[in-house]
């Protein structure tokens, strides 16, 4: 499973109060570098898939595609 799909699946659908999902807690949660989550979270920004709301938590936007089955999935640096 790749990093964004990781997150996009720990993610919330929205909004949420009472959950803190800025880049360090959702690093810790999933075992992963902040700096990673933090460059992820910006790429996936861009293609609509999060949203970064005013409070500074993120949550789920534009679901992921998944690859087709003949096609290796891509890795944020590839």
């Amino acid at each position: 499973m790749t990093v964004r799909q990781q997150i996009w699946d720990w993610l919330p659908a929205r909004r949420d109060r009472r959950r803190t999902t800025v880049a360090p807690v959702i690093a810790a949660e999933l075992g992963l570098p902040v700096s990673l989550v933090a460059a992820t979270l910006l790429d996936m920004e861009r293609g609509g898939h999060v949203v970064h709301d005013r409070r500074g938590s993120w949550h789920r936007g534009v679901p992921l595609t998944k690859p087709a089955p003949d096609q290796p999935e891509e890795g944020l640096w590839d």
